[in-house]
C-alpha cells in the first residue's frame, strides 16, 4: 500500500512539472499560458493515476507526451549559438519574433541579430500582425538580413501585414535579404500582405541573396512598384519556389506584378505559380511568373489566369534586355491571358531578349499587338509553340494579331502554332492564314502531332531526356519541377 501511494505521488509530481514546462507554438501571450497548462496538468494527472494501476513505466510514457518538443522535434526552443553549425532554434511564435531583432530583444536574445543563423523546429501559427525582419526607413537608416533562415520544412501560418494607408518601402516576412542572406526550406501559409510601397512579397520585399525550396500560399496585394508572390524585386537567386495564391498590383503607372516575382534582375529557376495574377500598369508588366524580367527565367511555369492593362503574358509580362540579355527558356503557361495592348500567351513584350523552348495553351485576348506566344517582339524567339485555342480582338480594328507573334521587327525562328486556332473579332470568327515557321503565324501543327515525342525532339529540338519529360498523349512537362 505504501508503495502504491509513493508511485501515485511521484506520477502526479512528474505530470505537473512537465505540464508546467510545456509551451505553445502559437502566438499566445506568455502571461496567460499558465491557465492552459493547469488544465493540461489535471487531465494528465488523471491519466497518469490510471496508468499507475498497470505499471510505473506507463506513467513516464504518458507524462512525456505532454511536452510538445518531445513529441515533434526533440529540440528545445530558443537554444543554439547562432552559428552555421549551431543555429538558434525557433519553435514558437515568441522566439520567431526575436529573429533578427538584436538589441530590441529581452535579455538572453540580444545575439539574435540579422547576421545570425536560424532554424525552425516546429510549425508555428501567428495570430497578430507581423513586423518584418529588418527595416528600411531611409537611405541612411536601414538594416538588411544577411544570415541564414532554415525553415527545416516547417510551416509558418499567418504572416500578415495589412497597412494600406502608410507608404512602406519594402514588405514581406523579411524587409530585404542582402547578398549573403539565405532563406530555404520554408513554407508560408495563409499569407495576407496588403500594403503600398516600393516592393512587396510573401517572403521578402527585395532579395539580393538566395531563396531556395520555399513556398507561399495566400494573398499578396499592393499598390507598389513591384509585387510578387515570393519576392517583390529579385536581384539574387530564386530556385524551387512556388506560389499558390492570388497576386495583385493596383499601381496603374509603372508597377510590375508576377506570380513569383514582381521584377527579376537575377535568376529564377524551377519555380511555378498556380493562382491568378492581376495588374493595372501601362509600363511595368504583368506575368504569371514574373512581371518584368531583366535577368533569366528558366524551367518554370504558370497555370493561373493573368489579367492586366499593357505588357501582359502567361509567364512574363515584359522581357527587357538592359545590362544583360533578358532570357526566358524552358517555360510554359496554361491559363488564359487578357489585357489591352501587347499581350501574349508566354510574354507581352520581348524587348531585345531571348525566348526559347516555350509553349502556351491558354486563350489570349487584347485590343492590339496580341499573339499566342508574344504580343510584340524585337529580339529572338525560337523553338516555341502556340497551342492556344483562340486569340480574340476585344475591340477596334487593329490587325496586329498573329498565331505566334502579334507584331514584330525581328525574324522568329522555328516556331509552330495550332493549325485550327480561332481568331475572334467581336462576334466574328475566322481562322489565321497558313504560314511558315519563320513568320508571325508559325508552321501548322495539329493537336495529335503536338502530343508526340518526335515533334518536340526532332522538329523543335527540345531535350526530353534532361529538362523535359513526356508521357503518352500529353504535352511535355518540366522534369524535377512539381506538377500541379
Amino acid at each position: 500500500m505504501k508503495t502504491k501511494r509513493f508511485l501515485l505521488a511521484a506520477g502526479i509530481f512528474i505530470a505537473m512539472v512537465i505540464s508546467c514546462s510545456s509551451s505553445s507554438n502559437g502566438d499566445d501571450d506568455p502571461s496567460s499560458s499558465s491557465g492552459g497548462d493547469l488544465s493540461s496538468s489535471s487531465v494528465e494527472h488523471s491519466s497518469s493515476s490510471e496508468a499507475l494501476q498497470s505499471s510505473s513505466s506507463e506513467i513516464a510514457a504518458s507524462s512525456s507526451s505532454v511536452n510538445p518538443s518531445s513529441s515533434s522535434s526533440n529540440v528545445p526552443d530558443g537554444t543554439g549559438t547562432g552559428t552555421e553549425n549551431d543555429p538558434f532554434t525557433i519553435g514558437s511564435a515568441t522566439t520567431l519574433r526575436y529573429a533578427g531583432r538584436g538589441n530590441d530583444n529581452p535579455a538572453g536574445y540580444k545575439e539574435w541579430t540579422l547576421s545570425a543563423h536560424y532554424k525552425l523546429t516546429a510549425d508555428i501559427t501567428l495570430t497578430s500582425e507581423w513586423t518584418p525582419i529588418g527595416h528600411w526607413n531611409s537611405t541612411s537608416d536601414y538594416a538588411y538580413f544577411n544570415g541564414t533562415f532554415d525553415g527545416n520544412n516547417k510551416t509558418i501560418t499567418g504572416i500578415a501585414n495589412t497597412n494600406t494607408i502608410e507608404f512602406i518601402q519594402y514588405r514581406g516576412m523579411f524587409v530585404y535579404i542582402d547578398t549573403d542572406g539565405i532563406v530555404k526550406n520554408l513554407a508560408l501559409k495563409n499569407v495576407n500582405i496588403k500594403s503600398k510601397g516600393s516592393a512587396l512579397g510573401g517572403i521578402a520585399g527585395v532579395n539580393h541573396g538566395t531563396i531556395l525550396n520555399s513556398s507561399v500560399t495566400g494573398i499578396v496585394e499592393g499598390n507598389a512598384d513591384y509585387v510578387g508572390g515570393v519576392v517583390g524585386l529579385n536581384y539574387g537567386k530564386l530556385s524551387n519556389c512556388h506560389v499558390d495564391g492570388n497576386v495583385e498590383n493596383l499601381d496603374s503607372y509603372q508597377g510590375s506584378v508576377g506570380g513569383v516575382a514582381g521584377r527579376n534582375e537575377g535568376t529564377l529557376e524551377n519555380c511555378y505559380a498556380t493562382g491568378s495574377v492581376e495588374g493595372q500598369s501601362q509600363e511595368g508588366g504583368s506575368g504569371g511568373v514574373v512581371g518584368n524580367n531583366l535577368g533569366k527565367v528558366s524551367n518554370s511555369y504558370a497555370i493561373g489566369n493573368v489579367k492586366g492593362a499593357y505588357l501582359v503574358g502567361g509567364v512574363v509580362g515584359r522581357n527587357q534586355s538592359g545590362v544583360q540579355i533578358a532570357v526566358i527558356e524552358n517555360c510554359y503557361a496554361t491559363g488564359s491571358v487578357e489585357g489591352e495592348n501587347v499581350v501574349g500567351g508566354i510574354l507581352g513584350l520581348n524587348g531585345g531578349g531571348t525566348v526559347e523552348n516555350c509553349y502556351a495553351t491558354g486563350s489570349v485576348k487584347g485590343n492590339t499587338r496580341v499573339g499566342g506566344v508574344a504580343g510584340q517582339h524585337n529580339g529572338t524567339i525560337k523553338n516555341c509553340a502556340a497551342l492556344n485555342p483562340s486569340i480574340t480582338r476585344s475591340s477596334g480594328s487593329d490587325d496586329n494579331f498573329g498565331r505566334v507573334i502579334g507584331y514584330g521587327s525581328s525574324t522568329p525562328i522555328n516556331n509552330h502554332a495550332k493549325n485550327d486556332m480561332q481568331f475572334y473579332s467581336g462576334a466574328s470568327l475566322s481562322t489565321f492564314p497558313t504560314s511558315d515557321e519563320n513568320d508571325l503565324h508559325g508552321t501548322d501543327v495539329s493537336a495529335s502531332i503536338a502530343n508526340t515525342t518526335d515533334f518536340w525532339q526532332t522538329t523543335m529540338g527540345w531535350d526530353l531526356n534532361g529538362i523535359w519529360e513526356m508521357t503518352a498523349g500529353n504535352l511535355p512537362k518540366l522534369r524535377g519541377v512539381e506538377e500541379q
